[in-house]
């Protein structure tokens, strides 16, 4: 039995400069994508977005530290 693709959505929180940042997402476009130098539209459905935390909600913000350091315990 296969299954099919469906449509996900992935959060990754972290605290990050912003060179770190980039750098980072450089390498989930070469993990997304079998060949990240392809020409034209890429075969891998993705999309990537970074936002800054500072454009997030102060409640939002607090969440994601929270999960943040919850993953730094223990």
């Amino acid at each position: 039995m296969t299954e099919t693709s469906g449509l996900w959505k992935v959060v990754i929180a972290l605290e990050a400069t912003p060179d770190e940042v980039e750098a980072l997402t450089d390498r989930f476009v070469d993990v997304l994508c079998p060949d990240p130098g392809h020409e034209g539209p890429c075969g891998t459905p993705w999309a990537l977005h970074a936002v800054e935390g500072a454009a997030l909600s102060a409640r939002e913000q607090t969440m994601l530290r929270e999960q943040i350091r919850d993953t730094m315990e223990g």
